[in-house]
């Protein structure tokens, strides 16, 4: 879900069991689209990093996510949301 967080518990190999959680993530999660289809570029413009959303610290503000610059003190985000360069778990398989 994108517009509401989710609980899972893994309860056998390949399944899990979901319910809607009680409450919303914290913080919110944020789409910020894919580095060759950016959504954002600048993370205080689109009010997602502000005062108003907690941030006490402004040396993210005004973040690029697509720009190349560390995010604090971890790495750049356009490397952590490179889809490219992401290796997805392999599929389950049943045991015979």
């Amino acid at each position: 879900y994108a517009t509401r967080s989710i609980t899972c518990m893994q309860t056998e190999a390949c399944m899990a069991v979901c319910e809607n959680a009680t409450t919303s993530a914290a913080p919110p999660m944020v789409n910020v689209g894919e580095p060759d289809a950016p959504l954002v570029h600048d993370l205080t413009d689109a009010g997602f990093i502000s005062a108003a959303q907690g941030w006490k610290s402004t040396a993210l503000y005004h973040y690029d996510p697509f720009g190349g610059l560390p995010f604090g003190d971890g790495p750049p985000l356009r490397t952590v949301i490179d889809n490219s360069r992401r290796s997805d778990p392999p599929a389950c398989t049943q045991s015979p």
